[in-house]
């Protein structure tokens, strides 16, 4: 959509307030409900046909939510290229489903006893896709989650683990990538894959410094973890 995103949350405050109009009005009687639905039509087209969008396409679709009726219909299964401003529907959807309280929850588990602070046996990690682990979450270090955890655990006894870090559980079975992502999209850092242990959103900026003179080997840092990859 090449709407400017101002007229583009304009029209679809427009397209919720007509749709709760036209909603309420087709409770009363068939009749009114199909004048509403001619004026729900009428406006949403007069709308989307307006000068200032003869460059934009629309892909609407308006469903009354009781009777399963399409209201509205505008080159609704065509596929397009989201703008900015789909993020206040997808953040409205989550905070509706999930709630203002919810937390994601990181669960650790031991696979052996724990001797003289030692965990002899592995450390299962169940992650849930922690999206704050994160530089932009975390005022910049990712490491501070992970530096809690370690505190966190030194709290319930243990100070070495004897075997394995484990990636345990399976919160997101499904495909890594979202349906539709395109190729050429993938070496972008919004376009990491998801995954149950995400770290500082899936991607690691690569800092490459010259030598002082000709011939002097470079220096690589890796942010946030100094220490992978290995460059």
């Amino acid at each position: 959509m090449s709407a400017r995103t101002s007229s583009a949350a304009a029209l679809a405050l427009a397209l919720a307030a007509a749709g709760c109009a036209s909603a309420g009005a087709m409770r009363t009687s068939p009749l009114a409900a199909s004048a509403s639905v001619r004026e729900l039509r009428s406006a949403i087209d007069a709308m989307a046909d307006a000068p200032e969008f003869r460059n934009a396409y629309w892909g609407i679709l308006i469903v009354d939510p009781d009777a399963g009726d399409t209201l509205y219909s505008r080159n609704a299964g065509k596929l397009f290229m989201p703008a900015s401003n789909m993020k206040i529907v997808t953040g409205s959807v989550a905070l509706h489903t999930l709630g203002p309280d919810f937390r994601f929850r990181t669960a650790f588990a031991a696979r052996g006893a724990v001797h003289d602070t030692v965990l002899d046996g592995d450390l299962l990690i169940y992650g849930r896709g922690d999206p704050t682990i994160s530089d932009h979450m975390q005022n910049g270090d990712a490491m501070a989650p992970l530096r809690a955890i370690a505190d966190s655990l030194a709290a319930h006894g243990i100070h070495r683990i004897a075997g394995r870090l484990v990636a345990a559980g399976d919160a997101f079975p499904d495909a890594d990538l979202g349906f539709g992502w395109s190729w050429d999209d993938l070496a972008s850092d919004y376009s990491a894959g998801v995954n149950q242990l995400f770290f500082n959103e899936g991607f690691a900026q690569l800092i490459v410094r010259g030598g002082a003179i000709p011939g002097d080997p470079v220096s690589v840092t890796t942010i946030p973890d100094r220490s992978y990859p290995v460059i």
